[in-house]
């Protein structure tokens, strides 16, 4: 497990593949807190575009929240339909880092792996490559923000099958739903809820 308060990683409290209903791992062993695994919230949505709309109103927050964490100025928006959604620009106009930010509903420890697709990977790897910039990827659990920078030398598992939510079927055969997989214990806990 991953601690989501102060980001110490116990390998002998293993983090479930699935969790299926809310529970406690363990306590971390550094500050004591408690350990929670619980899943994912969401089961259903009134519409796709309606939750695309909240998301992003959502986004614009959560994104100016992370560019101050990381004592930039502005998140600025990167064209539509780029796979990596922003930039953390200082004050003086200058790119500091790319980032794609994901809100999760469920817990850090909820999953073995985190899962978004895997084109993501692949253009912060171009972007990396043309800037030399880091490009993070941000995720806010129910119980922490968390965050994991690429590493262009890396070797990035890609899923077998496309992912998608459960109430949002016709993405489960998209070849454009293919997931990295990514360990929750590679990710740096930046702040706790």
């Amino acid at each position: 497990m991953i601690c989501h308060k102060c980001g110490i990683v116990d390998s002998l409290i293993a983090i479930p593949e699935i969790t299926r209903y809310s529970h406690i791992l363990g306590e971390c062993k550094r500050c004591q807190a408690s350990i929670v695994a619980a899943p994912t919230l969401r089961k259903s949505e009134v519409s796709q575009q309606a939750t695309v709309g909240q998301g992003e109103y959502r986004e614009e927050i959560l994104a100016s929240q992370y560019v101050q964490m990381i004592g930039s100025s502005i998140a600025e928006k990167l064209p539509p339909y780029s796979d990596i959604d922003r930039k953390a620009v200082d004050a003086d106009g200058k790119v500091r880092a790319y980032f794609e930010l994901k809100e999760r509903s469920n817990t850090l420890n909820a999953y073995r792996v985190t899962k978004f697709p895997y084109a993501k990977i692949e253009a912060a790897a171009r972007l990396h490559a043309e800037t030399s910039l880091e490009v993070h990827f941000v995720l806010v659990f129910a119980d922490c923000w968390a965050r994991h920078i690429f590493q262009p030398h890396a070797a990035y598992e890609k899923g077998a099958l496309p992912f998608a939510p459960s109430y949002r079927p016709g993405q489960r055969t998209s070849m454009r739903q293919i997931p990295v997989l990514i360990p929750v214990e590679t990710f740096e806990v930046l702040k706790h809820e």
